[in-house]
């Protein structure tokens, strides 16, 4: 696999660290409620951080695309985790049922199956290549219905 350098790759590289830092300093408020949700929330982050990171530096076409279908397992779970979070936070944590849950997990999961089944359907990307006119070269897409 052949690493190239971007100065984009700069900015998931930050957050991925900014994540693990809040990880590293939330990991003493584990007794608490909201811990688990928040935990889920910043390993989503650091989980889209990291492959952000790695389909910016990497230059295979295949590789690339493989990591921004990876990078959606982050995407998806990170506004669900964060309303939970939010909930919980207010302290209006008693709304929060797992049917609830389920029922808001429905569009995460939809996406992520559109997302990984793509090769089907062109639902989430009609093209896929890489842009060489710029240096370095990045992925491009078309984008489907």
């Amino acid at each position: 696999m052949q690493i190239m350098y971007s100065p984009y790759a700069l900015l998931p590289l930050i957050s991925l660290l900014m994540t693990l830092f809040l990880i590293n300093r939330a990991w003493k408020y584990r007794q608490t409620a909201v811990f688990k949700t928040f935990i889920v929330l910043i390993s989503a982050l650091a989980w889209w951080s990291l492959a952000a990171f790695v389909e910016i530096t990497v230059a295979s076409l295949d590789v690339k695309y493989f990591w921004v279908k990876m990078s959606y397992l982050g995407i998806v779970i990170v506004p669900l985790a964060w309303l939970i979070f939010a909930i919980q936070y207010s302290e209006k944590g008693k709304w929060i049922t797992r049917g609830r849950v389920i029922i808001l997990a429905v569009l995460p999961v939809l996406t992520l199956g559109i997302v990984w089944t793509n090769a089907l359907h062109h639902l989430m990307w009609t093209k896929v290549w890489l842009d060489a006119s710029i240096s370095p070269p990045i992925d491009a897409v078309s984008h489907g219905p």
